[in-house]
């Protein structure tokens, strides 16, 4: 899974919901990249994707999702908050949901896009 961090251009496409949850530490530490967990249909277009790694630094939170497809890529978006300077030896282990409806039902490969948002000077 390819994983790159781009200026802020959230897609939100139709038909996301999107959560997300801080784990363990230790659930993430074999996880040197952001790691698609399980991705599973519902009925006939709908999808539930887990991503779970070391997504956001202690510095920041999560904010909103959001996604977007290209052929048979979908790229998996979510918003990286900072309030502060970013401390680049900490990371937050970080459990990332999205739940997609009315997707053709195909297989799929993943990409993982942070966008990143800082509210400090």
């Amino acid at each position: 899974m390819e994983y790159i961090s781009r200026p802020p251009l959230l897609s939100r496409g139709p038909g996301l919901e999107f959560s997300h949850f801080s784990r363990n530490l230790a659930e993430c530490m074999n996880q040197s990249r952001a790691n698609v967990a399980e991705a599973r249909w519902i009925g006939n277009n709908k999808m539930h994707i887990q991503a779970l790694g070391l997504f956001v630094n202690c510095a920041c939170s999560v904010g909103s999702g959001g996604y977007r497809v290209d052929g048979d890529k979908i790229i998996l978006q979510y918003e990286e908050i900072c309030n502060r300077p970013k401390d680049e030896s900490c990371s937050i282990c970080e459990e990332l949901i999205y739940e997609i409806k009315d997707l053709e039902r195909k297989d799929y490969t993943f990409e993982m896009e942070r966008i990143t948002l800082s509210n400090y000077l």
